[in-house]
């Protein structure tokens, strides 16, 4: 489907036609803070994020989304205070916990970043290593999240 692949334009264009039928759609409202993102379309992320957080203020993957927002905007120390609220609030969401290496990582703060994927490799959790890839792909240089 157009969300596993790499055109997020389709996605943008399908998720949209969702959200204008059924503004309360949180799963069309959570994919299109990813699509945004991956578009580089900081201000279109933050704008469905802002939309997960009127529902709940305490949406961990809308808080957790908007730190990686913060860094593709290079504001690690928001990033860094996001993705940290997130981990007070639920220390195993395995989402944040590559938010938190990826913040670790663009803040060179190698030690933490590394505790963490360790952690994570330890745990053997094959979910919180699918979110984790994503980070170590960001470290390998086989991503970027900013420019």
């Amino acid at each position: 489907d157009a969300f596993d692949k790499p055109d997020y334009i389709k996605a943008d264009t399908v998720l949209a036609k969702i959200i204008v039928n059924d503004p309360t759609n949180m799963t069309a409202i959570t994919l299109m803070t990813a699509v945004k993102r991956y578009q580089k379309d900081a201000a279109g992320a933050l704008k469905y994020i802002d939309q997960l957080l009127e529902v709940n203020k305490e949406n961990l993957y809308a808080l957790s989304s908007q730190a990686r927002v913060m860094v593709m905007m290079k504001k690690d120390d928001e990033a860094l205070k996001l993705a940290k609220k997130v981990d007070k609030l639920d220390n195993t969401f395995a989402y944040n916990q590559a938010t938190l290496a990826i913040v670790y990582h663009y803040s060179n703060k190698i030690k933490e970043r590394d505790e963490i994927i360790n952690k994570a490799k330890a745990g053997k959790d094959s979910a919180v290593m699918q979110f984790m890839q994503y980070a170590l792909d960001i470290i390998n240089s086989k991503e970027k999240l900013r420019s």
